[in-house]
Order: structure tokens, then C-alpha cells, then sequence
């Protein structure tokens, strides 16, 4: 069998029983071809497309073949790829705890500010109540400071 990736001649002897190396065939149809072979084209089965696949086309190693070298890219890709998935969510928990502490410091300010307006609220109304007194004795509405 020929290597999917460069056309030269497999002399690889992986084990086609080997897990490994099937899931290495499936990380590359799905990641580089993102093959819609893969995903499930009948909601109403519960198999998907690649259990599909699997019973009826046997081991995926079988479907396409990798050279050594090939072989040794598609691996690292995987192992990359893992990689990345996990910093990806640690990055997504950074995020989710950033936001929180941001929203929670919002709040805090929203009560500061809220008490402060509270407290200028409450000088208006000092302030126009003594105004209104005035007005009421005949002045001009103007309070002595």
C-alpha cells in the first residue's frame, strides 16, 4: 500500500491490529479532510458514520497507509493536537474565572457608585427641600450656603 501523504511505497509493518495505529487512520481522515464520512448522516441511528464505517469497512488502518516517516508527522500531529485540546480548555477555565472575578469587581463598583449617587442623591434633595421652604416664606428659591 502506498502512503496516503507522500505516494511512496509503504514498507511500514505496523500491526494493523494495533489500536494505536488505527486511531492515528481516524485522526487523519477526520482532522485533515475533516471527512463528513465521520459524522453521523442518519439522526435517527444511534450508530454514527464512523461506527458505520468500521462495521462495514473493517480496521481503519486498512484504509489508507503511512510511511514511516509519514507516520511519524501524523503521530506528532495527534500528540500535538491532544496537546492543544488541553490547553484549550484549561484557556477556556482561565477565561470562565476572569470573567467572574471581572463581574464580581463590576458589582462591587456598582455598589460604590450606587451608595455614592445615594449620597448625592440625598444632598439634592436636601438641597431642593430648602429651596422649596424658601420659596414658600416668598424668597427666590436661593439658599444660603
Amino acid at each position: 500500500m502506498k502512503c496516503i501523504v507522500c505516494c511512496e511505497e509503504n514498507n511500514s509493518l505496523s500491526n494493523r491490529e494495533d489500536l494505536e495505529d488505527q486511531l492515528v487512520v481516524i485522526f487523519f481522515i477526520q482532522k485533515f479532510f475533516e471527512s463528513p464520512l465521520l459524522v453521523n448522516s442518519n439522526n435517527n441511528n444511534k450508530k454514527g458514520g464512523l461506527v458505520e464505517l468500521l462495521q462495514s469497512c473493517g480496521n481503519p488502518s486498512e484504509w489508507v497507509g503511512f510511511c514511516g516517516e509519514c507516520t511519524d508527522i501524523v503521530r506528532r500531529a495527534k500528540g500535538l493536537y491532544a496537546q492543544l485540546t488541553k490547553i484549550q480548555s484549561q484557556l477556556n477555565k482561565c477565561r470562565a474565572q476572569i470573567e467572574e472575578r471581572a463581574w464580581q469587581s463590576l458589582l462591587k463598583l456598582k455598589v460604590v457608585v450606587d451608595k455614592k449617587l445615594s449620597r448625592k442623591t440625598e444632598v439634592v434633595k436636601r438641597s431642593l427641600r430648602q429651596r422649596i421652604k424658601s420659596v414658600r416664606k416668598g424668597g427666590t428659591g436661593e439658599v444660603d450656603s
